[in-house]
């Protein structure tokens, strides 16, 4: 397989527990656009995502716009962004704690915050701990970390679950936003995702510890 430099590529990924193999991914490149990756619980999804994140290590290697995770972390980094399906971070911190350190981290500008909180309505509780919210509310501060900035890669760990209606509609639009950016997008989800305007949904699934189109 050719690698192409401005897509994002797996080549001999390989994530083992102990003594088993979780993934075992030969090759496999994103184009940019919208992507469903389904598979039953246990079959890697979140293991992908943090592999492809830089969170886990593992064999093989990831690249994107010729910069290999490996070789180069900290700047493969600062081109993905990562939502985790239950995030967890220090409770006595605020939201907005969260959302000003992840700005200075992504150089994202204060009016993206503003317009984020707004959207999603969490300007009453992010001057509380976050020891104080609901898994809804954490999982709305989670997300607008997650778009803050304007990194070229988003992987979204079930980012759906414990959303109301309203927000799923708006988490819809920043996909929407983002796509039309250019950026690659992994969604990881057992609900059904639809396609976004122009921006068809290609769906991947995790079968035998490897990607397959389906």
């Amino acid at each position: 397989m050719i690698v192409y430099p401005n897509m994002l590529s797996l080549q001999k990924v390989s994530k083992r527990y102990q003594t088993e193999t979780v993934l075992s991914i030969d090759q496999f490149q994103f184009e940019k656009g919208l992507y469903w990756i389904k598979g039953v619980n246990g079959a890697g999804k979140t293991t992908l995502f943090k592999v492809m994140s830089g969170i886990l290590s593992f064999e093989g290697d990831v690249s994107f716009e010729n910069v290999s995770l490996k070789n180069n972390p900290v700047d493969f980094r600062q081109r993905v962004s990562y939502a985790p399906a239950e995030p967890i971070y220090p409770t006595y911190l605020t939201g907005f704690q969260l959302l000003r350190f992840m700005q200075r981290i992504r150089s994202a500008n204060h009016q993206q915050i503003n317009e984020f909180q707004e959207l999603f309505n969490t300007n009453e509780y992010s001057n509380q701990p976050i020891g104080t919210y609901s898994s809804g509310m954490l999982k709305k501060i989670s997300l607008i970390m997650a778009f803050l900035g304007n990194c070229p890669i988003l992987l979204l760990d079930e980012p759906f679950i414990t959303l109301d209606v309203t927000s799923v509609r708006h988490l819809y639009s920043l996909i929407s936003d983002r796509l039309q950016t250019g950026a690659t997008i992994l969604v990881s989800t057992h609900q059904p995702l639809e396609s976004v305007e122009n921006f068809p949904c290609r769906t991947i699934g995790i079968q035998e510890k490897t990607l397959v189109y389906l």
